[in-house]
């Protein structure tokens, strides 16, 4: 039973970690994306 159990938790932690990263990266980008764009201009 230990098996299964303990799969499903890591499988729900890695979701949670991979969605947690995207969040963070999400406004990094943008801000990498928007300082290129403004080098670029200038």
């Amino acid at each position: 039973m230990n098996g299964p159990s303990s799969f499903t938790d890591m499988g729900v932690i890695s979701i949670a970690f991979s969605l947690l990263v995207a969040w963070l990266a999400y406004p990094v980008k943008r801000n990498l994306l928007y300082l290129c764009s403004v080098a670029l201009v200038h």
